[in-house]
């Protein structure tokens, strides 16, 4: 009886993890698009912070290049500077 329980916790975990891997993965292919006037958009701290943080993620999964990661970064800290009055 246990390994009958067990073997159906395997299955149901397995299954629940290619769910999240395909989700992500649509999310992040879908999205590895990300302009520069999107970012430019930001009128507050925390939504310039959420693409900061998408930016990242995007690099660090190999999603976007290390000049296209390096080029977003610059708008992102054009914009930090004008939202603190620097620019």
């Amino acid at each position: 009886m246990k390994t009958k329980n067990i073997g159906l916790y395997a299955i149901a975990g397995i299954a629940s993890i290619l769910a999240i891997v395909m989700v992500m993965n649509k999310r992040v292919s879908a999205a590895s698009d990300v302009s520069a006037a999107e970012i430019l958009q930001c009128n507050n701290f925390e939504a310039l912070d959420a693409w900061y943080e998408y930016i990242s993620e995007l690099y660090i999964i190999g999603k976007i290049s290390e000049d296209r990661y390096a080029e977003l970064y610059q708008v992102y800290i054009t914009r930090y500077n004008e939202l603190m009055g620097v620019m």
